[in-house]
């Protein structure tokens, strides 16, 4: 993926979606349009549109869309691409293609024990990504962008304005980590 060279810092009034300067894998949007086909959208969640809104380097790109693991295995095999099923049962599928490697979920919601348990008890695949920002840990990784439109507006992320947290480099747990400890640096100037 090539990004500008320059650092882009987010304006006082929020970013509201990845800039065209930011080039996105033609094979990423060939899979977003062949989803859109299929009347669902393709977002990338978390790093790749916390990352360009902070002005970082992106290292991996995760996508989630309606489609179940099935579906998305389906898609990506008429596409051509190879397919590596990582977890099936969280709805889990690695597309390698172009030399590319995105990490395609289906949407979900997420039950957890009581005592804070890192793996959820049960997972239902829905349908939106706002139940799907509900099982996110912190709010800089329940971005979402749509890939076709580069929308990275603020109705997705659980109720929280996505560009103003990017904007005053802040963070809030999501869901169950809301009853844990929580430690977010003052400066978040390197995202993990």
């Amino acid at each position: 993926m090539t990004e500008s060279k320059s650092t882009r810092k987010p304006n006082a009034d929020g970013v509201r979606t990845l800039p065209a300067s930011v080039s996105l894998p033609e094979s990423l949007i060939r899979i977003a349009e062949r989803i859109s086909a299929r009347g669902c959208r393709l977002f990338a969640v978390g790093g790749l549109v916390r990352n360009t809104l902070l002005g970082l380097p992106v290292s991996d790109i995760d996508i989630c869309s309606a489609l179940t693991p099935d579906e998305t295995i389906e898609l990506a095999h008429e596409m051509g691409f190879k397919v590596v099923p990582k977890g099936i049962a969280f709805g889990m599928v690695e597309i390698h293609a172009d030399g590319q490697k995105f990490e395609h979920t289906t949407f979900r919601a997420d039950k957890y024990s009581a005592g804070g348990a890192h793996r959820p008890t049960s997972i239902q695949f829905s349908k939106t990504p706002e139940e799907d920002s509900r099982r996110r840990d912190f709010s800089v990784n329940a971005l979402y962008c749509d890939i076709l439109t580069r929308d990275a507006g603020s109705s997705i992320t659980n109720g929280v304005d996505g560009p103003r947290i990017i904007v005053e480099r802040s963070s809030r747990a999501v869901s169950r980590a809301t009853t844990q400890p929580v430690s977010v640096r003052p400066n978040m100037t390197a995202a993990s």
